[in-house]
């Protein structure tokens, strides 16, 4: 049980999870949000938008294995034992989801320049682990199959964290001798909801050949922000976005997002453990059940506890994960097709620099838009993308897509899915 419950409290919490990006489509890094209709004669344009996404991926685990643990169903071998063969020397999961709605009101000032407030309300949601191969083994096999040998448990790390974002920022344009640049800050007050987090710097586990024994020695820290009476809110803290967007030769973007913290209340829980555990007559032979999974922080306590964890209660102050992405668009032949490349990096254990590149073409007078993209490296390794927009050009804007198209032409051999849906209203 020790093992299962960094895995335990990730099954139960995996929907609830967002990389929402502002001047970024949400879970669609690949184009600036730009309606097709842009009102740029307009003095005043008033625009509200929604915005929802799932968004998750690994470079073992398919997706058929993620559907599995999501509905507390039976893990068969013909289930496990493909995700076992996969097992990488450094195993990664992640994944987002969430919504935001934000309002927008752009106006031209008398010299032509272009000023634009914004508010919004979001959800947001991270989960990130990264894991090794025995660690794996001993959650979803128990350590039967490893008697009379050392698993290597160690490195495991997990974050998961929960919170609401009210957001006010500011965009200005100005003139430059490259062109025009539009230069954006924000800032957000974070309503922290939940977070959980579970470092195991080094930690192995010996069998005994015959069974009789087992000999834990690890060296851990773990944090979770219990709830009171199922409070709303656990903790509370300011972050920052700023963002450059240059339109020379093209339209170049670099922005930096939630720059932050949280404080979590004082009644947070800390553990603490560096120390040998021995144990006789113990065996751990189906850590994994439907009957395990639970978000008792009761009975993750004692599990913790009862492998040589010191638990202290007090507030605790955490960094949110921050977000760097830098971006250049152009157009090719006409403005009816544009290609776009960039980097998106999401500060998790789990996720490496997403690079991309994606082509749009726009039809019908811009009223209907197609893109496709190409990606390597967040939460998993190649991927491919679809999306499709509509606008009526005059207030409407509607897009749907994926970041994670073979996922629904081949979900039991692939690693990742995501799905966002996006509505704005110009009035």
């Amino acid at each position: 049980m020790v093992f299962s419950v960094g895995i335990t409290f990730f099954s139960n919490n995996l929907y609830t999870q967002n990389s929402l990006v502002p001047g970024i489509d949400a879970f669609n890094p690949f184009f600036s949000y730009d309606n097709p209709f842009t009102h740029r004669n307009d003095e005043v344009l008033n625009e509200i938008k929604f915005d929802f996404g799932l968004d998750y991926g690994s470079n073992q685990i398919t997706t058929e294995f993620f559907k599995t643990i999501l509905f507390k169903q039976f893990i068969s071998s013909a289930i496990k034992d493909p995700a076992e063969a996969n097992l990488q020397s450094n195993n990664k999961i992640g994944a987002n989801y969430g919504w935001k709605l934000d309002y927008k009101r752009i106006v031209r000032d008398k010299s032509g320049h272009l000023n634009r407030l914004l508010f919004s309300f979001a959800s947001r949601q991270l989960i990130s682990a990264a894991y090794s191969p025995d660690f794996f083994r001993l959650l979803f096999y128990g350590n039967s199959m490893m008697a009379g040998r050392t698993a290597e448990i160690s490195p495991f790390n997990f974050d998961y964290s929960n919170y609401y974002q009210l957001k006010a920022g500011y965009m200005k344009s100005i003139r430059s001798g490259l062109g025009s640049l539009f230069i954006s800050s924000a800032l957000s007050l974070n309503f922290g909801k939940d977070y959980q987090e579970i470092n195991i710097e080094n930690a192995s586990l010996f069998t005994a050949l015959d069974g009789t024994y087992i000999d834990l020695n690890w060296t851990m820290n773990s944090f979770h922000a219990e709830t009171l009476n199922q409070a709303l809110i656990n903790g509370f803290g300011p972050s920052l976005d700023l963002s450059f967007d240059l339109e020379h030769a093209g339209y170049w973007h670099l922005d930096l997002q939630d720059v932050g913290f949280i404080r979590w209340f004082a009644n947070a829980a800390s553990f603490r453990a560096d120390t040998a555990i021995h144990w006789e007559g113990l065996a751990l032979d189906n850590p994994f059940s439907a009957h395990a999974i639970s978000t008792n922080f009761t009975q993750i306590d004692s599990v913790i506890s009862l492998a040589g964890a010191h638990k202290t209660y007090g507030a605790k102050t955490i960094f949110i994960p921050w977000q760097m992405n830098v971006a250049y668009r152009n157009s090719i032949g006409n403005q009816s097709f544009f290609v776009q490349g960039g980097i998106n990096y999401l500060h998790l254990p789990a996720y490496f620099p997403l690079f991309f590149i994606a082509g749009r073409k726009t039809f019908l007078n811009q009223k209907i838009a197609a893109e496709i993209s190409i990606s390597y490296g967040g939460f998993r390794t190649f991927d491919s993308g679809l999306r499709l927009a509509f606008s009526d050009r005059k207030r409407l804007q509607i897009a749907a897509g994926t970041n994670s198209l073979a996922s629904f032409i081949i979900p039991d051999r692939y690693h990742s899915a995501s799905v966002f849906f996006i509505a704005a209203y110009s009035f």
